[in-house]
C-alpha cells in the first residue's frame, strides 16, 4: 500500500473568535452654562454606547482534510451580541471673586504685595468633577459561560487654581479618586 505524505491546513487560527465584526453606536450630548455673571460654570454630559459584536463560524476543512471548506467557513454567525452602558459627567467651576470692583482696581492700579494678593484672589477658582463611565467593549463570557458585566469606573476630583503676575504663573491643585469596576 502506498502512503501519501502531505500537509493539511490547521483550522485553529481562523474563524470564531479570530474573526469578529464590531459595530459601536453612540448617542450623547453636552450642556454648559454660566451663572452669576460667570462666577459659576456648570457642565453636564451624557453618552450612551451600544456595542454589537458577532463572530465567524469555526474554520472547516474539506472531507479529505487537505483544504479549507470556504463555502462552510466563509460566513458570519447570525446572532449579534450586545453590550451597552452610559457615561455621565458633571463639572462645576466656581470663581467667587471674579470681576469684583475693589479687586479689579487694585489689580489695574495697585502695586506690590497688595496687587499680587488682589490678582490671586480675583483669579481664584474652585473645581469639582464627578463622572461615571463605561468602556465600550464587546460582550464577553467567563469560563463558566456566564456573561461578564461591563467595565465601568467612577471618578471624583476637586481642587483650586490661581493665576498671578499677569498670567505668567498659574498654580493648580487637584485631588482625584478613581474606582475601576469589573475590569477585564
Amino acid at each position: 500500500n502506498p502512503t501519501t505524505v502531505g500537509w493539511t491546513p490547521s483550522p485553529d487560527g481562523g474563524g470564531s473568535q479570530a474573526s469578529s465584526q464590531r459595530v459601536v453606536k453612540t448617542v450623547g450630548g453636552v450642556m454648559q452654562s454660566t451663572f452669576l455673571e460667570g462666577r459659576l460654570v456648570a457642565t453636564f454630559g451624557l453618552r450612551k454606547d451600544k456595542v454589537f459584536e458577532r463572530n465567524a463560524v469555526l474554520a472547516t476543512l474539506t472531507p479529505d482534510l487537505r483544504a479549507y471548506d470556504f463555502k462552510e467557513s466563509d460566513q458570519w454567525l447570525p446572532n449579534w451580541r450586545l453590550a451597552q452602558g452610559k457615561t455621565k459627567s458633571m463639572s462645576l467651576v466656581a470663581r467667587p471673586f471674579r470681576d469684583l470692583g475693589f479687586l479689579k482696581s487694585r489689580v489695574n492700579g495697585g502695586s506690590g504685595i497688595g496687587r499680587v494678593f488682589a490678582e490671586a484672589l480675583s483669579s481664584f477658582s474652585l473645581t469639582y468633577n464627578k463622572s461615571d463611565n463605561f468602556i465600550p467593549q464587546g460582550p464577553a463570557i467567563d469560563l463558566m459561560l456566564n456573561d461578564l458585566p461591563n467595565q465601568t469606573g467612577k471618578s471624583t476630583d476637586y481642587g483650586f487654581w490661581v493665576t498671578m503676575f499677569d498670567g505668567k504663573l498659574s498654580v493648580r491643585y487637584n485631588h482625584f479618586k478613581t474606582v475601576q469596576l469589573n475590569a477585564r
